[in-house]
């Protein structure tokens, strides 16, 4: 199965180019576009939100990991929100 990631904020974005080789400027990716790229080296559908926003799916044996990974590269820089909504709606 997937697993959803919801990444929000101002500093959503640069968190994302810490570990994504898209061009996610809001003229290249606009709200509504989608790609099948890596993030942090993890096979990922990548959406983008409005209000610059992003949804990540992951798969679900890769998600503590890459939920990880985020939450490491956000220690470093300003914190955006960071939702791991879970399977069916779940919260983790």
């Amino acid at each position: 199965g997937w697993q959803p990631i919801a990444i929000d904020g101002p500093a959503a974005r640069s968190l994302l180019e810490r570990g994504i080789d898209l061009d996610l400027a809001p003229d290249q990716f606009a709200p509504g576009h989608g790609a099948a790229t890596l993030c942090a080296r993890v096979p990922v559908l990548l959406r983008a939100e409005a209000a610059g926003g992003y949804t990540l799916l992951v798969a679900t044996s890769y998600a503590d990991w890459l939920m990880r990974w985020l939450q490491a590269a956000r220690a470093a820089m300003t914190r955006p929100s960071l939702s791991n909504t879970g399977i069916s709606g779940s919260q983790r």
